[in-house]
């Protein structure tokens, strides 16, 4: 059994840096996933008729993933239910997110110690504060050109997901060089190796907005 978790500012690269790893057979476990889900449902209940109502200065109406911190605390509860339920089936889990809630760590390893788990892996993506904005801002404007002038529904393009560029600041509100993240990853990864059996850390390092995040000592 073993377990893969991802930590980064938004828009950082993570899930380029999963993708090129071999982790076939694993189970990806990511909020923004469980966020889309929650959308879709929304969606195709009629919830979000209300987001057309509002025109951005582009000319185009709100999109739905748009509306992600509206469904925040369900897309949370959906995916700490099914990190949950897969670490009691002892499957291979990828946990993706930014970790930069230092609470989040302690979350992990007791249940990875009540699971039975005795490997754990951490990936930290590391980039400067004004490209990881950046970087954030540009995914998001391509997914909203995408979605542009679409009836959207569950089956349909959602847009881009907006991040406030206050919530990416908040990942290095410490004033230090590394972000919140990557020190909460390293610090996982050493208590994995104490209290679990083993644990690795991976740093990755991202020069600017159009750089592939890649692996550093």
């Amino acid at each position: 059994m073993a377990v893969v978790v991802s930590a980064g500012p938004p828009g950082a690269g993570k899930s380029a840096v999963l993708e090129s790893m071999d982790l076939a057979g694993y189970r990806l476990i990511d909020p923004d996933v469980a966020k889309d889900m929650v959308i879709g449902h929304a969606l195709d209940a009629g919830l979000l008729e209300y987001r057309r109502r509002f025109m951005l200065p582009d000319g185009d109406s709100v999109h739905p993933r748009e509306l992600a911190p509206h469904v925040h605390q369900q897309s949370t509860r959906l995916a700490d239910l099914v990190r949950q339920l897969s670490l009691a089936s002892g499957e291979n889990v990828i946990i993706d997110g930014t970790l930069a809630w230092e609470p989040l760590g302690d979350q992990y390893i007791s249940e990875l110690y009540k699971a039975g788990y005795e490997q754990l892996d951490v990936i930290a993506i590391e980039l400067q504060p004004a490209v990881a904005i950046e970087r954030a801002t540009r995914r998001w404007w391509v997914g909203r050109e995408e979605a542009r002038g679409f009836i959207a529904d569950s089956a349909g393009p959602l847009g881009g997901r907006f991040v406030p560029e206050e919530a990416v600041a908040r990942c290095y509100s410490n004033g230090g060089r590394d972000s919140l993240c990557s020190i909460n990853a390293r610090r996982l990864a050493e208590r994995a190796d104490d209290e679990l059996g083993r644990g690795s850390f991976q740093r990755y390092v991202v020069s600017g907005p159009d750089a592939t995040p890649r692996p550093v000592q």
